[in-house]
């Protein structure tokens, strides 16, 4: 662990510590004041340890969960927006809310006050805010400044708004502190923090500065040259420090791993390749999909079959090879809504396609035609979201229209994904509109989570309901 980490994840676990604290005082201060719990008399067990007791474990999943998220949060890498306190407290008081509720089916408890519920939950998300304000910018910059405090001095070829400075000041809360930047040709903003002053050499700027820091840029510094600069960062106690910007220059690096000596920087994130997130997802897509396999399937296979003995006579589903995990082939299932017989299967739709029967168009808009795809969910071959599969020819045409489609293999392919709900679906035209869906997906592939998936998965229900113009 770094001492830039370290600092970090003590912020982070005091944070922790005082957001249990002000949960468990705007707990029972709610309790103290609500008329609905002081009504009843005495306070049970159930309001007076078990109820905080589901909060407070709820609190400490979604901590534990960010800081897992954040374990390295200060890696060179590409930058993200950084959740709001707003945003982060209501994920946290989100956290709470399901494990109390699944704690009280888990104990089949219908005594808790549903006016109590109302209540504490939006006082606890306002104590969450001002408790994250408190520690990150009242309490961080009194824990790190004085002694505690790191004067920095910078090593590198230094640009115009360079990103390296940017980062360090974002960091000023945990301390950090610029004392000076050695750098060939410095930028006239940045003059203020010539380092060149103290010395006509980096060795000679550390010996007169005495940082508590040094980082190094490798951009112009030969090994040799970094090795004196580390002997003599250490010859005045100052720690040492190499910044990657060679891997920054190439778009950042979302993840850097070391191993007995050796630095891989890996330039994409990819959560699914945990087994616990696939897992996760796995136990997403099955209770998805079996209710609607159970339930819903049915009654649109009778709806479907019905149609098609009036319009167009033969089999009910549709079967078509598509490129799935790993470039695997299998075969998809959606409700006909061509004529048979047609020969053209490779051939995309398009509107007033007389191969569709009249119904057929409507199936495709309100995509009642993709519901026998989760068939292929519980079989495994696709999720409920991810990029869409295509015909197998198509697949291999839009990989040389984008090398960025190739990473869509990393990934089973779902029923709905990210491209769909931002309004890709549908005939793919031209080179822009194989773009826009790589770059959905790669987005969708870098940011996975239960959430995303949830969200997308709602969105896509609203489709349904009320399908846009643009779908067919």
């Amino acid at each position: 662990m770094s001492f830039l980490h370290g600092r970090f994840q003590g912020l982070h676990s005091l944070y922790t510590l005082a957001s249990v604290l002000m949960i468990a005082a705007a707990y029972f201060g709610t309790i103290w004041l609500h008329p609905a719990v002081r009504m009843h008399g005495t306070i049970g067990w159930n309001y007076s340890v078990i109820y905080p007791s589901l909060l407070v474990i709820g609190s400490l999943l979604f901590c534990v969960k960010v800081s897992l998220a954040e374990n390295a949060p200060l890696q060179i890498g590409r930058r993200t927006a950084q959740s709001t306190p707003l945003w982060l407290a209501a994920q946290q008081t989100g956290f709470m809310g399901i494990t109390l509720l699944l704690g009280l089916v888990l104990t089949k408890d219908i005594q808790i006050s549903r006016l109590f519920l109302v209540t504490i939950f939006p006082v606890i998300w306002v104590i969450l805010i001002l408790t994250h304000l408190v520690v990150y910018r009242v309490v961080a910059p009194r824990l790190f400044q004085g002694p505690w405090r790191l004067r920095t001095l910078v090593v590198a070829s230094v640009t115009s708004h360079d990103p390296l400075i940017d980062w360090l000041r974002a960091y000023n809360h945990l301390g950090l502190q610029l004392a000076g930047v050695f750098s060939p040709r410095l930028p006239q903003e940045y003059a203020e923090l010539d380092a060149r002053r103290f010395g006509a050499t980096p060795e000679e700027a550390i010996a007169s500065l005495s940082p508590q820091v040094v980082i190094c840029g490798d951009a112009y510094l030969s090994r040799e040259e970094l090795a004196r600069i580390r002997i003599a960062a250490e010859n005045a106690g100052s720690r040492f420090a190499i910044h990657l910007d060679r891997v920054a220059g190439l778009g950042g690096a979302s993840g850097i791993y070391t191993d007995f000596g050796h630095a891989l920087a890996v330039f994409r994130r990819e959560p699914l390749e945990s087994p616990l997130s696939r897992l996760l997802k796995r136990i997403f897509d099955l209770a998805v999909a079996i209710p609607v396999v159970l339930l819903v399937l049915p009654v649109l296979m009778l709806l479907v079959g019905v149609i098609h003995m009036r319009q167009s006579r033969g089999p009910l589903f549709f079967r078509q090879q598509r490129r799935g995990v790993g470039g695997r082939v299998f075969q998809v299932y959606k409700f006909r809504t061509m004529h048979c017989g047609h020969g053209r299967e490779g051939q995309q739709a398009v509107v007033g396609d007389s191969r569709i029967f009249p119904a057929g168009q409507w199936l495709r808009r309100t995509s009642i035609d993709e519901f026998p795809q989760f068939l292929n969910v519980i079989a495994g071959e696709m999720s409920v979201v991810g990029p869409r599969p295509h015909y197998v020819e198509h697949d291999e045409d839009f990989a040389s229209v984008d090398p960025l489609y190739r990473f869509r293999k990393f990934l089973k392919p779902g029923i709905t994904g990210l491209a769909q709900v931002m309004g890709y679906r549908g005939l793919t035209q031209c080179r822009a509109d194989v773009r826009e869906r790589s770059y959905a997906d790669l987005e969708y592939m870098e940011n996975w989570s239960l959430q995303l998936d949830f969200v997308i998965l709602l969105k896509t229900i609203w489709l349904v309901l009320k399908p846009p113009r643009s779908a067919f």
